[in-house]
């Protein structure tokens, strides 16, 4: 009798908690969904970066400087304008940080891309996406930028960690 008490609690409780896996193929294809996503940036193609075969219609879109867009037609709009403006001369480089998986069809992903203005030195901004798997496919949801810079004011002053301040 204990033993298959034991045997069912072992059961019970791995049922419990098992949540269905990934498709181990996800995490190369939401490399894939960078790669691409770099391509289109590099040619400065707004067109093949928001389209819907990439981008939700309704995602939200923070970028580096705190602007919020709602919804990809907006995206779209703005990303042409920034495409032939100001970043016109930009080449970007993605690198995938981290991939989590929060449920088998989403995921949270931190990149540092890799900005390069021309002939002038690299800038990097450090990237929080959240990816929807729809019909096959991974799609843009959502993403926040941040510039990656160094905190205002001097540098901190190394730690003395023999004792007690003097």
């Amino acid at each position: 009798m204990p033993f298959r008490f034991v045997l069912l609690s072992i059961l019970v409780a791995g049922t419990a908690v098992n949540l269905p896996a990934h498709n181990p193929g996800d995490d190369q294809a939401i490399r894939q969904f960078f790669a691409d996503a770099d391509s289109a940036w590099n040619h400065h193609d707004a067109q093949q970066l928001t389209n819907p075969k990439t981008t939700v219609a309704d995602g939200d879109f923070v970028n580096v400087y705190g602007g919020w867009t709602k919804g990809r037609e907006a995206f779209v709009a703005i990303m042409s304008r920034l495409q032939a403006g100001p970043f016109h001369d930009i080449q970007r480089h993605t690198v995938v940080e981290k991939i989590r998986f929060v449920r088998p069809d989403v995921a949270v992903v931190i990149t540092t891309n890799v900005d390069r203005h021309g002939n002038g030195p690299p800038s990097e901004t450090r990237g929080t996406f959240v990816l929807s798997k729809e019909e096959g496919h991974w799609l843009l949801d959502s993403f926040q930028n941040t510039q990656i810079t160094s905190p205002p004011g001097p540098p901190p002053s190394p730690q003395n960690t023999s004792g007690p301040p003097r």
